[in-house]
């Protein structure tokens, strides 16, 4: 066995001694000869996370923060990949990714699973309006974000010198990786999809390596082993294209919180410090009508609103917040259940 080894090691200098082998011929003939989107990763052992970490910078912010739920991807990829549990894996990539924003507060997956689960809805079934409307409000979120992965692939080549000693695999190699999904933004309230985008990212390699024969065993998507991928690599290059696509749509949305409690000079609103509420803040109320279903299709197309009263935050609790009520005329009352916006 000490023979094999020293065979291996003589194989490894002269190897590390060869001229690199490119992967662009064979990897144009795959993707075709655009590669704009490409990333050049050089094959590697060394954890390179925090330098990748270093590099996602998102704008700063310091205005109310929306409240986001995200449902597991749907998994629709072709290949070998595409029968790995591959949502879920991108759904809490997403997660992390929304929060690291400072933007956004995020529904606790194990309670929006627990949510579809007393709906009796699955992960990735909530296909109907009414259905993504009746899970938002249960989860108190003001969006929801869907996910399908439809391209996930991973091809690798190996090239110039190469060498097999027993389990083990010598030589140069290329490999590449393509990561495709589409992403829908739905109104929490109505269910309707307000927008959609097909965030794609490429990265690929080349270099010595040494592999072991179980080397094509699938990674867990998202753990650290796999984002040094050129597959986890794409992966997390698509999931920051869907991250700025999700920001850009939800300055489009306007932040709102509903009032909780109320009386005749003060009321309670859902939204505290966790959402960036401030003493001082002054928010409109308005009184929600009757929902507007549309008679051809059903769906709910939202409601009527009329402007009652204004509030200034006078005290902000961790998960709440308390405010003065003005009223537009005397009579006029500030229920459960009302929309509060800022102004």
């Amino acid at each position: 066995m000490l023979n094999k080894i020293s065979v291996l090691l003589v194989i490894t200098i002269t190897l590390l001694n060869a001229d690199p082998v490119s992967a662009q011929d064979w990897e144009d003939d795959w993707w075709g000869e655009d590669s704009a989107n490409s990333r050049d990763v050089d094959e590697t052992d060394e954890d390179t996370s925090s330098e990748t970490a270093a590099q996602i910078q998102y704008p700063p912010y310091h205005g109310p923060k929306k409240t986001i739920a995200v449902l597991e991807f749907e998994n629709k990829a072709k290949g070998s990949w595409g029968s790995q549990e591959i949502g879920e894996g991108m759904a809490e990539m997403l997660t992390t990714e929304l929060f690291n924003t400072n933007r956004f507060i995020l529904i606790e997956r194990s309670a929006l699973k627990e949510i579809l689960k007393e709906q009796e809805l699955g992960q990735t079934g909530l296909v109907r309006p009414e259905s993504a409307a009746r899970v938002g409000s249960l989860a108190g979120a003001q969006l929801l974000i869907k996910g399908v992965v439809s391209e996930f692939e991973y091809k690798k080549e190996g090239k110039g010198f190469g060498f097999g000693l027993e389990q083990f695999n010598l030589g140069l190699k290329s490999s590449a990786a393509h990561v495709g999904i589409d992403v829908r933004v739905i109104d929490a309230t109505t269910g309707q999809i307000i927008a959609s985008e097909y965030a794609k990212e490429k990265a690929k390699s080349s270099g010595f390596s040494i592999d072991y024969e179980d080397d094509d065993t699938p990674l867990r998507v998202g753990t650290g082993a796999f984002n040094k991928t050129p597959l986890g690599k794409a992966t997390r290059g698509a999931i920051h294209k869907a991250v700025h696509f999700i920001i850009g749509e939800s300055e489009n949305h306007a932040w709102s919180g509903l009032v909780i409690k109320a009386t005749p000079a003060s009321a309670y609103i859902n939204r505290g410090a966790n959402s960036n509420i401030q003493a001082g803040n002054r928010l409109t109320v308005y009184s929600r009508g009757e929902a507007l279903i549309d008679p051809q299709t059903g769906l709910n197309l939202g409601c009527m609103e009329e402007r009652v009263g204004a509030m200034i935050i006078t005290d902000v609790k961790d998960k709440f917040s308390i405010g003065r009520l003005q009223m537009n005329k005397p009579g006029s009352l500030v229920k459960r259940g009302d929309i509060v916006r800022l102004e």
